[in-house]
């Protein structure tokens, strides 16, 4: 199959653009502890507080949880994460899934809150509650993508997911990761001198180099990672690829590049 020139080279412009993540927390809540191993729990209700529930799951099995307190005693439910380093980090940010009652906590009544704050040893900083999701609909999941530049660079950092109300509703919450995006980009030169030949390719990708290659990924035009090896094979496998427009990132123990190429 060809490949116009206009899909290619929209293709790359794109990915120039996209990012891959490298994690520096990530909790589903699927142990068998709660809270989590260095996650601490800050409890002001005696009957409802943060825990577990192994039946309501945005992956796997297992979420944290707060069900509202009956008694109708007021709640201020704190789940803290571990301490985040980021001060090797440009562009951090924490992306998780919750579900709550829009109902119960937007409208028409405003019971109970939930609010993720940043917590550098001194302030409390509120980044997100879920009035700043607009409307939604009641108990369904949602991803929540935050940007934690402003911390880029500090140490010592902890998320506090907190949940403050009285008469509220359950507020449940899943797949919390905090994470750096780096850029790829396709326009560099080509010092590492590589060439892939045939391209574009069906079944196998050779490569060719007069550095020696210590890794190479494929990224599809996403920025998804469909592989990667840290062999120094001469030959990659691209036969389970779909067809496509995908980009190989090379590693030397000096310099790093991306190159296109096309999978038929």
């Amino acid at each position: 199959m060809k490949y116009p020139l206009k899909k290619i080279i929209a293709s790359a412009i794109l990915f120039s653009c996209m990012s891959v993540s490298g994690q520096i927390l990530s909790e589903d809540f699927e142990n068998a502890t709660f809270p989590p191993a260095n996650w601490t729990l800050t409890q002001t209700n005696t009957n409802e507080t943060w825990t577990v529930d192994a039946k309501n799951a945005k992956s796997g099995v297992k979420s944290a949880v707060v069900f509202y307190d009956k008694s109708l005693a007021a709640q201020n439910e704190k789940l803290i994460s571990p301490a985040i380093d980021l001060k090797t980090v440009k562009e951090p940010k924490v992306d998780f899934w919750f579900s709550m009652s829009y109902f119960w906590s937007v409208s028409p009544n405003n019971n109970y809150d939930f609010k993720v704050s940043v917590n550098d040893g001194t302030t409390s900083t509120v980044v997100w509650t879920e009035n700043s999701e607009g409307s939604f609909q009641d108990y369904t999941w949602r991803k929540v993508t935050i940007d934690l530049k402003a911390f880029a660079g500090k140490s010592n950092l902890k998320l506090e997911f907190s949940y403050v109300g009285t008469d509220g509703a359950t507020l449940h919450i899943d797949d919390v990761v905090v994470q750096e995006t780096a850029v790829l980009s396709v326009e560099k030169v080509n010092d590492l001198q590589v060439s892939f030949y045939p391209n574009p390719a069906k079944d196998k990708l050779y490569i060719q180099s007069k550095a020696a290659i210590d890794q190479v990924a494929i990224y599809n035009t996403i920025g998804q990672k469909v592989y990667q090896s840290s062999s120094t094979k001469s030959a990659i496998d691209i036969s389970e690829l779909t067809e496509g427009v995908y980009f190989v990132k090379v590693t030397s123990d000096v310099k790093t590049n991306t190159y296109k190429i096309v999978k038929e």
